[in-house]
């Protein structure tokens, strides 16, 4: 995951939007979170991720899907994915800007993977395709349902969606490395069952937030903005 929007985390772990703390303000966290530090190292590894993604069709479409560098490729691009969120947070640098664009990696790689793996591992991937179509549908019901609610793309970074990322990471593997079926079945289940849960977030959520943990959480940031609007309308 690369970098999301930083500067305050409320108590359920999701961005504190809360209308109390003025427009002005808003305007001004926004501005400090996103202008200064969008050329960083989260970003870089997105962008690596995204470029990468390109080759590695390019490779598997090439004739090379079997050779070492297809897979050093693929290996680098997993670890990105893995790495870039963890440095956003220690490095201090996550951005609304760094959620979006981790997104947009995360699309370009496994769609990338995805095209690979039917060019060059034909036989692995046709009997899993009932296993890929609920995934991609829950996948294109979740981004659908974002862009008619709040018209950008959803970029909640569940924890359910990191445990999905991890597992596609290693079926991706293994895929290519002539692992079991069994591993990548989990995984696109998981991935299911992730995007249902982004749907029913989307759903709860009544205003575009990124980094929101879980179902639970969105509930509770929606609550909290909720008790904090009636607030507001009361005065002091």
């Amino acid at each position: 995951m690369c970098g999301s929007h930083s500067q305050t985390n409320g108590p359920s772990g999701t961005l504190d939007h809360g209308p109390a703390r003025g427009a002005a303000h808003a305007r001004k966290a926004h501005a400090t979170a996103d202008s200064p530090t969008l050329l960083n190292i989260p970003n870089a590894l997105c962008a690596y991720r995204i470029a990468g993604s390109v080759v590695l069709a390019g490779l598997a479409f090439g004739g090379r899907g079997e050779s070492p560098w297809f897979f050093g490729l693929l290996v680098t691009l997993v670890l990105s994915d893995w790495i870039d969120g963890k440095l956003a947070v220690w490095l201090r640098q996550r951005t609304v800007f760094g959620a979006r664009l981790d997104t947009f990696a995360d699309m370009a790689m496994y769609a990338s993977v995805v095209v690979s793996a039917w060019k060059v591992r034909w036989d692995a991937v046709a009997p899993e395709a009932p296993w890929f179509a609920a995934a991609f549908a829950a996948y294109a019901i979740s981004v659908a349902a974002g862009y008619r609610k709040y018209g950008r793309w959803p970029s909640y970074h569940t924890r359910g969606a990191k445990v999905a990322w991890f597992l596609a990471g290693i079926a991706m593997i293994g895929v290519f490395g002539g692992g079991s079926p069994w591993i990548l079945r989990a995984t696109l289940l998981f991935v299911t069952l992730a995007n249902i849960e982004a749907i029913a977030m989307t759903r709860v959520l009544s205003t575009w937030h990124a980094d929101v943990l879980s179902l639970a959480a969105a509930r509770r940031l929606e609550r909290r903005a909720g008790i904090e609007s009636r607030d507001t309308a009361h005065g002091p």
